[in-house]
Order: structure tokens, then sequence, then C-alpha cells
């Protein structure tokens, strides 16, 4: 912030700060969630992989904490997705009619992605990587609608 911050206008740092609080407090949310929640189950589900396969269960600690701060900061980063949405509402790429027109066709699309990318043949781990995203998703619906409210008044 502080290099960007003698090129702001007085408006532009009120915004940008804003902004900066509202993505450091949803990426740090989500790095606990994957912290706590997330990484567990992957680690959970690996190992019993891992034994069903008849695999020695051999890893480095680096490789651990390395696996931990990946997954970990990769679920920080989608927990941004309101930021990325609400920015292209801001574009006017997307509108609030958009998203709710079509939110049981993203919700589908994310548990089927979910469903391929996790080695879980349960559905635990889409049910705990999916629930986060519907709870994002109608919360960016609710940002753009009032986001869209503002600029109808101004």
């Amino acid at each position: 912030y502080r290099f960007v911050e003698p090129g702001l206008y007085s408006h532009e740092k009120r915004i940008v700060k804003r902004y900066m609080v509202f993505a450091l407090a949803l990426f740090v949310s989500g790095v606990i969630y994957g912290y706590t929640v997330v990484m567990p189950i992957v680690f959970v589900v690996a190992v019993w992989l891992a034994t069903l396969g008849g695999a020695s269960l051999f890893f480095s600690i680096q490789d651990f904490y390395q696996n931990i701060l990946i997954g970990s900061l990769a679920t920080g980063i989608f927990f941004m997705f309101p930021l990325g949405i609400l920015a292209l509402n801001k574009a006017g790429i997307i509108s609030y009619e958009t998203l709710h027109n079509n939110w049981r066709y993203v919700i589908f699309a994310i548990f089927a992605l979910l469903a391929m990318i996790t080695p879980d043949p349960t559905l635990i781990s889409d049910i705990v990587l999916g629930l986060p995203f519907i709870v994002l998703y109608f919360f960016t619906m609710w940002l753009v609608k009032r986001s869209e409210k503002g600029k109808k008044k101004n």
C-alpha cells in the first residue's frame, strides 16, 4: 500500500483501504478454514488411500509443511472469490441478475468440478469444500446487489 499511496487521490485511498481490509479478512478466514478444516481431511484421505493401496507412509517434514502451506494459501485465495466477482460487476461485465438467474448452474458446476478433482471417493471432501463456496456465492450476490443499489442512488 505504501508503494501506491503517493499516486492515489484521497477518495481512491479510502476505497483501496476499505477493499484491502475486506480482502485481508477474506484471505485470513480462508487460510484459517483451510488449515483447520480442509488440510486435516486431505491428509486423512491421503493416508487412507495410501494404506488402501499398500503404500508406505513416508514423507518428509518439509513436504508435510509445504503441502499445508500451499493448501492453506490456496484456500485463502479461493475465499477472495467475492472480490473478483465484485470487480467484474464494477466493470459492468456481470450483474446481479446474471448471478441470481444462474446460481443453480454455478453450484452444480462447482460440485461437479470438486467431484472430479478431489481424490476422496466419498462426498465428505466435496461438501467441506463446496459449502463455503455456496456461502461465498450468496454473499457475493448480496454484495453485487448492494453495489448496484448504490449505483442507482448516485
